[in-house]
């Protein structure tokens, strides 16, 4: 299998973040852990969950824009073989539901820079596509709009860093950035356009993709975690490269 993720998706959300965070602090209404909280993994995942969901439409004093929905210009998924054979081209995908994230466990060790997050969402999907080839031997072709959710999504995210010194501040620059799906509840799909706008075929298609969704879910999830991962990993990258180590969790 081979996977394409445009660039331009993590492109665009890496300058965004890099002009929203240059040279500037959290907000006073974000709360903050101190590195001697006894109970500090619990009080960094209620504050990191508070401060995404405060994030959703964006922050004036960070110029940080909304990112829910968050835009993702362009993506791809060319799989050639195995029961679901495609090439599928995705644009102009708004991608919903990571405001809304449930942290589920933070554990961070904050002097091996490393951060473990486990959290539940419900995503959704919805832009252009285009697409011809096989999923489990039946033909599938077609171009119009789509949109299918992701409901009761496990996810892990796992990051390693390094000190790095800066203007006589030390900050995190990242040396590992996974994120992988773990379980699923459900994925409902829609596309409409199939077989040239044909409703018979189309609506028997939609169907059969909504019966057969855990096979097709298994199939494309390295192409949905990857393009997931580029996306958070520049967030990441760039928050912490911009904002003190220090500043995010003081002492």
């Amino acid at each position: 299998m081979r996977v394409a993720v445009e660039a331009a998706a993590a492109a665009l959300v890496a300058a965004s973040l890099w002009q929203a965070v240059r040279g500037a602090e959290l907000p006073s209404e974000f709360k903050k852990c101190s590195r001697s909280d006894p109970d500090f993994n619990a009080c960094l995942k209620d504050a990191a969950e508070d401060a995404i969901h405060q994030l959703k439409d964006g922050e004036p004093s960070l110029d940080v824009p909304s990112f829910d929905p968050l835009h993702i210009p362009e993506w791809d998924i060319v799989q050639g073989e195995g029961p679901i054979s495609v090439d599928m081209h995705f644009k102009d995908v708004r991608l919903r539901g990571i405001s809304d994230s449930k942290l589920a466990r933070v554990n961070v060790d904050l002097d091996e820079y490393t951060f473990d997050v486990d959290s539940m969402n419900n995503i959704g999907f919805e832009g252009d596509y285009e697409v011809n080839g096989r999923v489990l031997l039946l033909p599938i072709a077609g171009k119009g709009r789509c949109n299918f959710t992701l409901t009761d999504l496990r996810s892990l995210v796992y990051q390693k860093g390094e000190p790095v010194e800066r203007d006589g501040e030390k900050y995190m620059k990242h040396n590992v950035f996974e994120y992988k799906m773990k379980d699923l509840g459900l994925m409902t799909l829609h596309f409409e356009g199939l077989f040239n706008g044909d409703p018979v075929l189309g609506d028997t298609m939609n169907k059969f993709l909504n019966e057969n969704w855990q096979d097709i879910f298994k199939e494309i999830k390295p192409s949905l975690e990857q393009t997931l991962q580029n996306v958070f990993k520049n967030i990441a990258e760039h928050f912490f490269s911009q904002i003190p180590y220090d500043h995010i969790f003081p002492e």
